[in-house]
Parts: structure tokens; C-alpha cells; sequence
């Protein structure tokens, strides 16, 4: 394991972290993709943008559909994140998963609000 000791307590590495997040983003992905297709026309608009004879316009309601998904996955993200790093678990499940606990300067659960 790549870890460096400060305080007493380990530092997890970069590769440790990618992990937990290639396994959090499972899920979220997951339920992007299930939902997302009931707010938008997303999968209509592909289809048309990828058979290649599209119009502008076409091509304008693909791009605007793909950015609104990524922004979605995004915000899902972040409140995902900044939610399971306070709970009892110290991290999200992927982080969970690998032993891996968030914790402030002093060692204890962080929040998110400051006291």
C-alpha cells in the first residue's frame, strides 16, 4: 500500500482513491441512466445525431441533452459525496468499501457545517 503516515494516521494514495471513485461511480451512473431518459427526449435525439444526417437543430437538441445528463451526474455527484462524507461511514460507499475514512485535522468525523 502506498500510505504516508502524518499525525499517527495513514494518507491514502492516488490509486486507492481513483478505486473508491470508479466504484462510486457505479451506482450514480446507474441511476443517471435509469432516470434521466423520463426528463428528456435524450435517447431520440442520439440516435438522430449519431445516423449522421442530421440538422442543426437536431444536432443543437442532442448537445444541450448530453450537457443537461452531465450537469445532472454532476449535482448528484456532489451531494452525494458531501452527504456520505459526514455520516457515521466517514465516505461514500466505494471509499467504504476499501477502508477508507474521511476524517478533519483532529482526526474526528468532518461536517458540513462548521462549529
Amino acid at each position: 500500500m502506498n500510505m504516508d503516515m502524518r499525525d499517527g494516521r495513514e494518507s491514502v494514495g492516488f490509486w486507492h482513491r481513483l478505486a473508491a471513485y470508479l466504484l462510486d461511480l457505479i451506482p450514480i451512473f446507474i441511476i443517471v441512466v435509469t432516470v434521466s431518459p423520463y426528463f428528456q427526449d435524450f435517447y431520440v435525439s442520439m440516435m438522430a445525431y449519431l445516423e449522421g444526417q442530421n440538422s442543426e437543430a437536431e444536432r443543437v437538441m442532442f448537445l444541450s441533452e448530453r450537457n443537461m445528463r452531465r450537469d445532472m451526474l454532476f449535482v448528484i455527484w456532489v451531494l452525494y459525496s458531501a452527504g456520505m462524507e459526514c455520516t457515521p461511514l466517514q465516505g461514500t460507499h466505494g471509499k467504504w468499501l476499501l477502508g477508507i475514512k474521511v476524517e478533519h485535522e483532529y482526526g474526528g468525523r468532518i461536517s458540513l457545517c462548521k462549529h
